[in-house]
């Protein structure tokens, strides 16, 4: 359960830990590649893939809790969800792959860090309860990945156990019985995480790897959200007071039991406040604070906000050249699915039978669609349409009827439909496997030239596809990557790689003319 907690971490021992226990920071993208969130665009298990992930504490000091979740793709329903406890400068690894019972979580012989529930031999099974089971488990092959740090500790005997690689008694202190005692150990989160993964293919001889989007200054506690004294937070953490000398600091540390696990999620970053660096060609560049959000997703959603994503493909079959792009929308489910977990009989239930207050009150779903356009239901999917502007590397573009007009047309609009889309610009192969894949039909250029980049448009609209507070904000949160492969036909001549997507954003700022 996410409480405050009457902490055995003094102000001296959090502030010598890194945490700015009185100052009001905003979520923003970790452009130093250190943070407390990690957002990993994309995980297969599909067509023999296997997906590596890696999450360091770079901490030489401090333990830390963080929830991982893997999500699948068409909405983001949860398909895993556990506990990874890293003691000071550990690193935890992992891969899912598929067996024939289904996608699995596996670790390496030599993993020691600690998790909870504490991992089997053989790993953790995916599953579809997250969406009603019953699904086909193919759903779960394929998705996205979350982490979030809940909260930090030295000097405690979390920590101990930890060191100790005692994974029975982590695994015990998440409990419900025991998560009071467990939290109270916990002080804020620290921007100490770095992460990594890689898509492998062995068969193929291809592996490729890139970094999440790193986020900072997710959960930083302030004194608007100390309880002034009290151990279970009744008051609600939206109450005046200030942090007593005898008192550590809010946390994220929730039990590893239904429905506590639902919890953190990206609608519990605080303060409510984003700062972005906006620095789009042809904007005046400026930093942009906001702190009025109505949901605290609403935070995260805005510095991924983005208008248009930018990136190169590249094609050709008689050289066994294929590329693909992932798109991946890592709040969307939060906006657009009604039927998102967890329901606020659920969070009563979290806080002692309720009625739950703030931030208890802020289910997954936040009563959206904006900045999407539709919401998500079982017989009509969440889309959102887009335009690609598709460009060879010679700046031509796809042709009209004969000779090509300038500018030319884009191809006609599609719809993104997924939290998770794969574009395959290889119409006669699909070297992912991907269940969510569309094609981009490049065959309009009119150089046919193999290879180019893409301007892909997404939706601006105003008062649907946007988030406003002080600034305004157009476009759909996104990020993700392409991903590059040759084929020689002898696995172990061939090679693949991975590139980020470029961005421009679409501003309507409060103080000047940026858009």
């Amino acid at each position: 359960m996410t409480k405050i907690k009457k902490a055995v971490l003094s102000l001296a021992v959090a502030a010598a830990m890194g945490g700015a226990i009185s100052s009001a920071n905003a979520v923003n993208l970790a452009t130093d590649g250190l943070g407390d969130v990690l957002l990993y665009p994309y995980y297969t298990a599909r067509n023999g893939w296997n997906s590596l992930i890696h999450i360091v504490n770079t901490s030489s000091v401090a333990t830390i809790a963080v929830k991982v979740r893997f999500q699948e793709a068409q909405n983001t329903r949860d398909v895993l969800d556990f506990t990874l406890v890293l003691s000071p400068n550990d690193v935890w690894t992992g891969y899912v792959t598929n067996t024939a019972n289904g996608p699995r979580l596996k670790k390496s012989s030599s993993e020691t860090s600690c998790t909870s529930p504490v991992m089997p031999s053989d790993g953790f099974a995916f599953s579809t309860y997250g969406f009603g089971g019953g699904t086909d488990l193919t759903r779960t092959e394929e998705g996205h990945v979350t982490v979030i740090e809940m909260g930090s500790t030295t000097g405690t005997a979390i920590d101990t156990a930890a060191k100790a690689k005692d994974c029975t008694t982590i695994d015990e202190a998440f409990t419900k019985a025991n998560i009071d005692a467990t939290s109270n150990q916990f002080g804020e989160p620290l921007n100490a995480l770095k992460g990594q993964f890689s898509l492998v293919r062995v068969d193929a001889g291809l592996a490729m790897g890139g970094a999440p989007v790193t986020l900072a200054n997710f959960f930083t506690p302030n004194l608007d959200y100390a309880a002034p004294g009290t151990v279970d937070g009744d008051t609600g953490p939206n109450a005046a007071g200030t942090f007593a000398t005898n008192f550590g600091v809010y946390n994220l540390i929730a039990a590893q039991e239904y429905p506590d696990f639902l919890l953190p999620t990206l609608n519990d970053a605080n303060p409510v406040a984003s700062l972005v660096q906006n620095d789009t060609q042809g904007a005046v560049q400026e930093t942009l604070i906001d702190t009025g959000w109505t949901n605290p997703v609403d935070a995260v959603s805005a510095v991924l906000m983005r208008s248009n994503v930018m990136n190169e493909w590249s094609i050709n079959p008689s050289l066994g050249v294929e590329s693909y792009w992932v798109v991946s929308f890592p709040t969307k489910f939060h906006y657009v699915d009604a039927n998102a977990q967890p329901t606020q009989t659920e969070l009563d239930a979290m806080v002692g039978g309720g009625p739950a207050t703030a931030p208890y009150d802020q289910p997954a779903y936040v009563g959206g669609p904006a900045p999407f356009s539709t919401l998500w239901t079982d017989a009509n999917r969440s889309c959102d349409t887009v335009t690609f502007q598709v460009y060879d590397r010679s700046e031509g573009t796809v042709s009209a009827t004969g000779t090509s007009i300038s500018p030319a047309p884009p191809i006609p609009p599609r719809a993104l439909c997924n939290e998770v889309n794969v574009l395959s610009f290889s119409p006669t192969a699909n070297l992912l496997g991907s269940a969510v894949a569309q094609a981009v039909d490049v065959s309009a250029l009119v150089s046919q030239q193999p290879y180019g980049w893409l301007n892909l448009k997404l939706p601006v609209v105003a008062g649907t596809n946007e988030l406003a507070d002080t600034n305004t904000y157009l476009g759909l949160p996104v990020t993700g990557f392409v991903l590059w492969s040759r084929d020689f036909g002898i696995a172990a001549n061939n090679y693949g790689h991975l590139v980020d997507h470029a961005y421009m954003r679409n501003v309507i700022s409060a103080t000047t003319a940026n858009n």
